[in-house]
């Protein structure tokens, strides 16, 4: 499985479940905002007493792969796939650097926050 790694800003714990606020930059700088329930990304969420941000990883396939002309390695994510997740301005589509993308047979990788349900 394929994970763009994240941060997490702040949890709304009122409703039920817990309101997680994610954001990762793009390659050009631009952040991207994600509001998700916890159930979605963890098995045992981080608690709002825990510091932030930390760390956690939205699945994604990767559509494309290329460098540009700095030499940098891109990769177009969809986020849609497999768990349904769209930034909260209903993009699911991402250019990213592909040192930000994490391949793991874990889900989500070790050394991430929490852990999805399966």
């Amino acid at each position: 499985m394929i994970f763009v790694i994240a941060q997490i800003l702040g949890v709304n714990e009122d409703p039920s479940p817990a309101v997680l606020e994610l954001e990762f930059a793009d390659a050009f700088g631009c952040k991207h905002a994600f509001s998700e329930k916890e159930p979605i990304l963890f098995e045992r969420p981080p608690s709002s007493a825990e510091p932030y941000p930390a760390l956690a990883s939205i699945a994604c396939t990767v559509a494309e792969r290329w460098r540009d002309e700095n030499g940098r390695e891109l990769c177009r994510i969809d986020t849609e796939l497999p768990w349904h997740i769209a930034s909260s301005e209903a993009k699911t589509e991402f250019v990213v650097l592909a040192s930000q993308l994490v391949h793991s047979s874990t889900v989500p990788p070790v050394g991430l926050a929490g852990s999805r349900k399966g």
